[in-house]
C-alpha cells in the first residue's frame, strides 16, 4: 500500500472506498447468505451419508440405497440453493432494501 495517496473521498464513488457502501451492497450480502446457507445444506447432507456408510463399515452391513438417497436429501437442497443463488439473493435483496 502506498502511503502517499490520499484517502478516497465519498465522491469517488463506492468502489474506491473499500467498503460496500454502494448499491448492491444489499446484493453481495444476500449472495453470502444464501451460499452459506447452501454450504450448511451441503455439509449436513455429506455428513449424514458419510457417517451412515462408515456405520455400515463399522458393523459390516451392506449400506442400504434408499437409505443413502434418504440421507442425501439436503445435499440436494444444497445444491438447489447454490445453483438459484442469484434468484433467491435478488428476492432477499429487495426484502432487506424495504
Amino acid at each position: 500500500m502506498v502511503r502517499d495517496q490520499e484517502p478516497p473521498t465519498p465522491e469517488d464513488g463506492p468502489g474506491t472506498s473499500g467498503g460496500n457502501h454502494g448499491e448492491d451492497a444489499y446484493a453481495k450480502k444476500a449472495k453470502a447468505l444464501v451460499r452459506l446457507v447452501a454450504g450448511g445444506f451441503m455439509l449436513v447432507g455429506v455428513m449424514d451419508v458419510g457417517l451412515y456408510w462408515f456405520k455400515c463399515q463399522h458393523e459390516q452391513t451392506k449400506p442400504d440405497m434408499w437409505h443413502c438417497v434418504y440421507l442425501s436429501i439436503p445435499l440436494v437442497i444444497g445444491l438447489v440453493i447454490l445453483i438459484k443463488t442469484s434468484a433467491l439473493a435478488r428476492r432477499i435483496e429487495d426484502w432487506l432494501e424495504e
